[in-house]
């Protein structure tokens, strides 16, 4: 009967440290994705900036050639929606894979054949 107790103490106090483990780590990846949402913002703005001057530099370097400043601005324009034109894409080619579509194809292979 005492090992019994005693084994069941210790199995209580393996849960307790084990719980507070997970609560203490839940709290580290909490602040973590936090902080790593907090830097990709950061993250973000900076390369807003850095390509609004790569696109200044671009209209100033073809306005110091031969075009006006308005055929540089619309070359960079273009630019602008060439990018925009492949992010899209990247991003249709990305959501299709969300909709698991290997497991869908292999659990439509394994459906049964109705005979007619």
């Amino acid at each position: 009967m005492v090992k019994s107790h005693c084994r069941w103490e210790q199995l209580e106090v393996l849960l307790h440290d084990q719980l507070e483990l997970l609560t203490l780590e839940g709290e580290r990846v909490i602040r973590s994705a936090v902080t790593l949402l907090v830097l990709g913002m950061i993250a973000g703005v900076l390369l807003i900036s850095l390509w609004f001057t790569v696109l200044a530099q671009f209209v100033l370097l073809a306005q110091q050639g031969t075009l006006s400043v308005w055929q540089s601005l619309g070359l960079a324009m273009v630019v602008n929606l060439l990018g925009l034109w492949f992010v899209l894409r990247r991003c249709a080619h990305y959501s299709r894979l969300l909709s698991f579509p290997a497991t869908r194809k292999s659990l439509r292979s394994a459906e049964p054949i109705a005979d007619a």
